[in-house]
């Protein structure tokens, strides 16, 4: 039996790539499919010009990501992920691009990449976020995509800051309302220092010390269950604005995966 145990630990830590490290065996994400999306000839050149930079086979492998999930992408921007998940779950699949009413100017982006049923099953959620678990669950994944440290800053009108609409500690907890038991949420996010006050590093270089964020979705009832070195960068100075960043776009990423219980 102990044997049979040592096995399986091993056949599971190799089944996934990325150099993850996870917690329990983890479910298989669909490369091809994945790859597929990537590749599809509809998707914007804009959109490919971004990949490099951005490597989403890696960052979607690493969310797991399987056809007919039910995945949010949280905070889209002008939704390069949504788009690229809609494709990987497909039609029997849902890809949800999620932002409150506050933030109505990601709508434009947004509607534009669903007119004319371009990407079925993708939609757009504008619900608040205390209806969030209620409105837009369940789901099966959700991706956190350079936001994160953005609930740790300060309204501002008029400003790159968004008005607040939530706590870091309200949106964990609305993520882990809406997701399924055993689903999970990825976070990559510009790396920051170590320690200090993360609404000062979220406002002054638009980052975030990796440690802030585990802290907050295992206090949230996550379990920690991998992170990935595909978008690390030792070479940036993480003292300097992610704006400021040596080559445009190539900031030091930390790319998380947590699982609801």
């Amino acid at each position: 039996m102990r044997h049979l145990n040592l096995l399986a630990a091993v056949a599971a830590v190799l089944l996934w790539g990325c150099n993850m490290a996870p917690v329990r065996a983890p479910a298989r994400p669909d490369t091809a499919a994945i790859a597929a999306a990537v590749a599809s000839s509809a998707r914007s050149d804009a959109d490919r010009a971004e990949d490099a930079y951005r490597k989403p086979q890696a960052v979607l492998e690493a969310a797991q990501l399987r056809p007919g999930m039910r995945v949010v992408d949280f905070l889209p921007g002008r939704g390069y992920y949504t788009e690229l998940v809609a494709r990987a779950v497909g039609p029997h699949g849902a890809a949800i691009a999620w932002f409150p009413p506050q933030l109505s100017r990601f709508a434009d982006a947004i509607d534009a990449r669903l007119q004319n049923n371009r990407l079925p099953g993708a939609t757009k959620s504008t619900v608040e976020l205390q209806d969030f678990a209620s409105q837009v669950g369940p789901i099966d994944a959700a991706l956190l995509i350079l936001v994160y440290h953005d609930m740790y800053l300060p309204p501002r009108e008029g400003g790159m800051a968004p008005p607040r609409f939530g706590t870091p500690a309200e949106a964990v907890a609305a993520l882990y309302g809406a997701l399924r038991s055993g689903g999970v949420v990825l976070v990559e996010d510009h790396v920051g220092p170590a320690g200090g006050d993360p609404a000062t590093a979220a406002n002054t270089l638009h980052r975030i010390d990796p440690a802030v964020i585990r802290r907050d979705f295992e206090a949230g009832g996550f379990v920690f269950d991998g992170e990935s070195d595909a978008l690390r960068n030792p070479a940036d100075d993480i003292t300097k604005p992610m704006f400021q960043a040596t080559v445009p776009h190539m900031t030091d990423r930390v790319l998380f995966r947590f699982r609801k219980p």
